[in-house]
């Protein structure tokens, strides 16, 4: 629920209007860029794993 709030609301006030993921990423540091691939390859490991928290809609979140 958090990630749609700060999507919707949070990211795009103090941001700007999201336009692509390249101008999200030079608001990183470099040694976070750098390291950006390890982050993503993790989470991936632990989706295939079955060991990703989900999270769910606002809508999702209504019809439970």
């Amino acid at each position: 629920m958090f990630d749609e709030i700060y999507w919707t609301f949070i990211d795009p006030r103090f941001f700007g209007p999201f336009t692509t993921i390249e101008d999200r990423l030079c608001l990183l540091s470099e040694e976070e860029r750098e390291n950006i691939d390890t982050f993503v390859e993790k989470k991936m490991q632990q989706a295939s794993a079955g060991n990703l928290l989900s999270h769910y809609s606002i809508d999702e979140l209504v019809d439970l």
